[in-house]
């Protein structure tokens, strides 16, 4: 039984039947990252997680981690710092609490305090190659924010948080995967809306003895797609096929193919759900500018990042569109695109926020390929409205709820879910064979998943009482594809292994436009390694949801989509990950004199960064391939700390930035004859200059 994770207070641990298999040892197997183990001060129970930074913020009230209740904690960080010469680096905290910093066995700094940075940096040498680092950090003893930090500094480059790109830790260890095993069937739980047949207790809860405990995990509000007009939206014929074989239709379905009586089950409740809403209106041929139109679309918003283009194979990690023919209404296919969490707010495909006219020509192209849907078979709307309904063992009301109105008592024999837990996971929806299985629905789950599963059930209930921010972010980063477009920590985005792919599509469209050589501007989107950083919350906040008023790349051709629901959690675990706790910037101080300075030291004479950058209505003078953000915008982008270090040294934060570097040694501008050469009174100046701008 595992027993090294905390539950609730007052909430008994159940020691149920089921068991995960037992993890073997295996060989040392360094990875990119961190390994950090909590441990709650009030408990004593710790959890153990990969993070990809030595930092942390938790503000009061919130679990350190998603298997710890909320409280003190202690939080110790292990892993390899390598470096490519030995030399001396400067050690330093930033945060709150108590820390101690070991390198390769030897503590060399220790600080406790309110604000911690008062004490001076450490100089450390490192050797060439890797050097083991410990951090064990403890909170602040009340319940209040916590958060943390490790800074260094070193020959060339100023004092900035220590970068993922050097940090590497051995994740074979049994704590650590036993935790990972146990994550990943809490999120399966959830992803799979088990809660939904299982729950047996009032909504938004879970009982556990006699307590009732909150749904902590977001992922379990998720309501799953809203059928109330499936007619106008989803062909019959393939409404019919998804209900007999979900994953037939798309290998990673999360609908469960569901115990019918015969395959004419599917096709009455087909029928019932094709009566429902509005006819669609008969399609116009989609004439050749349409489809052209779509295809450069489709190439140019990087679609086939996450998807295979209309009649190619889809290899493993991309999504076929192939069904897509097959599947959808003309006209609803583009309506979907305009607003595709409007009957499924949990979708993961993005909003781009696309005009009619170009959700119409994307539609046309998606639909153009050949593909017939599957072969109609007359249903009976009315039986298939009582399936619907009435057949517990089909179990479409329960996780669809109600598309039409109805008057329904009826009660089910399922378990709830803290009766599954003394059972043995080996049967029912987790059984391996259709006799396992019986009446229960088939997830297609394999061995590993069940395991999974299996392993979260052991911890018990409270495991879905609490979510740690920082792993909401990380799980949904991963689901919603966020590596497909840009790249993070040196890894490169997805989307660059099939360049030669988009661009002969866009051939294949007739609307490629041939730039002059030299003159085409980047397509790269930023990369987000220090996206929780570099943005203010607010301003991530905007950009995440699709709110944004003015874009601050508006020659990408690629659109940064909006997420929905899902935004506000990403932006405040993004946050969260770099140590900085939410909060609003503070207004700034406009300062008149100071901004005449700046604006000399932006000019062509000193700096030169109007040659890239806009001035608000003022162009830039010669962009070329790497135009900068206009001016105004950055005062309420940018935290001003990142904004400092960019301008510190571009290069140690993105190596191919065009940006060049403004400094010598860290400190000193290399226009020594303004404000003393002192490089951050000269940022303190072109920060009030922009100000300015952006607050005329």
């Amino acid at each position: 039984m595992l027993t090294s994770f905390v539950h609730g207070a007052g909430i008994p641990v159940l020691h149920a039947a089921p068991q995960p298999r037992p993890l073997a040892t295996e060989a040392a197997h360094p990875e990119p990252g961190v390994v950090v183990t909590f441990t709650s001060t009030a408990t004593g129970k710790s959890d153990v997680r990969r993070d990809r930074l030595i930092a942390l913020a938790v503000p009061g009230g919130t679990p350190p981690s998603s298997l710890l209740s909320a409280g003190p904690f202690r939080a110790t960080w292990e892993a390899s710092l390598t470096i490519p010469l030995r030399a001396e680096y400067a050690f330093a905290f930033e945060g709150q609490g108590t820390a101690t910093l070991t390198v390769n066995g030897q503590a060399v700094l220790t600080e406790t305090g309110a604000a911690l940075g008062a004490k001076p940096a450490v100089t450390v040498v490192l050797n060439k190659g890797a050097n083991r680092i410990q951090v064990a950090y403890t909170s602040p003893m009340q319940n209040g924010d916590a958060s943390f930090r490790l800074i260094w500094s070193g020959k060339g480059f100023g004092a900035e948080p220590v970068p993922p790109a050097v940090l590497t830790a051995d994740t074979a260890g049994i704590a650590l995967r036993e935790a990972s095993r146990i994550r990943a069937g809490r999120e399966l739980f959830a992803e799979l809306n088990c809660i939904k047949c299982h729950l047996g207790n009032p909504p938004g809860t879970i009982r556990a003895g006699e307590a009732q405990l909150p749904l902590g995990v977001p992922e379990l509000q998720d309501q799953p797609p809203s059928l109330a007009e499936a007619g106008p939206r989803f062909r019959e014929s393939w409404i019919a096929a998804w209900i007999l074989d979900p994953k037939a239709q798309r290998p990673d379905a999360r609908m469960p193919r569901v115990p019918l009586g015969s395959p004419q089950d599917a096709n009455d409740i087909a029928a019932f759900l094709a009566s429902l809403g509005t006819p669609p209106p008969a399609p116009a041929p989609a004439a050749a500018a349409l489809v052209n139109g779509g295809g450069r679309l489709f190439a140019e918003l990087r679609c086939n990042a996450c998807h295979t283009p209309p009649g190619t194979a889809a290899p493993a990690g991309r999504v076929s569109l192939a069904a897509v023919p097959a599947k959808w209404q003309p006209a609803a296919l583009a309506e979907y695109l305009q607003a595709p969490q409007k009957n499924y707010p949990a979708s993961r495909m993005p909003d781009f926020r696309l005009s009619a006219g170009d959700a119409r020509q994307l539609a046309a192209f998606l639909l153009a390929s050949p593909n017939p849907a599957p072969t109609a078979v007359a249903g009976d709307a009315s039986r298939g409205r009582t399936l619907y309904y009435d057949t517990p063992a089909v179990g479409c009301y329960d996780c669809h709820g109600a598309p039409s109105p109805v008057n329904l008592s009826r009660t089910t024999a399922r378990p709830t879910f803290t009766a599954l837990l003394e059972r043995n996971w080996t049967a029912g929806c987790l059984g391996a064979t259709p006799a396992a299985r019986g009446a229960a629905p088939d997830f297609g789950l394999d061995e590993t998943q069940r395991d999974h599963l299996r392993a979260f059930a052991a911890v018990g209930v409270s495991a879905l009482a609490q979510d740690a921010p920082v792993e909401f972010a990380r799980r949904t980063f991963t689901a919603l594809r966020c590596n497909a477009c840009h790249d993070r920590d040196g890894q490169a985005a997805g989307f660059t292994a099939f360049t030669e792919e988009a661009l002969a599509l866009g051939k294949r469209s007739g609307t490629v436009e041939v730039e002059a050589e030299g003159q085409s501007l980047s397509q790269d989107p930023p990369s987000l390694t220090w996206a929780g950083e570099k943005l203010q919350a607010d301003a991530l906040l905007r950009l995440l949801s699709g709110t944004v008023s003015e874009r601050a790349r508006p020659w990408l051709k690629v659109k940064m989509p909006g997420f929905g629901t899902r935004a506000e959690g990403i932006a405040h675990g993004l946050a969260l990950e770099h140590g900085l706790l939410p909060g609003l910037a503070p207004a700034p101080k406009l300062d008149p004199d100071l901004a005449a300075v700046g604006e000399r030291l932006v000019s062509a004479e000193f700096f030169g960064c109007v040659a890239c950058h806009a001035a608000g209505p003022t162009p830039a003078a010669a962009p070329f391939g790497a135009p900068g953000i206009n001016f105004p915008l950055v005062p309420s982008r940018l935290r001003d700390e990142y904004y400092r270090r960019w301008l510190d040294n571009p290069q140690r934060i993105d190596p191919l930035t065009k940006m060049p570097r403004f400094t010598g040694e860290p400190g000193r501008s290399l226009q020594t004859g303004i404000l003393d050469g002192d490089a951050h009174a000269q940022w303190d100046a072109i920060l009030a200059y922009l100000n300015q701008l952006a607050n005329p």
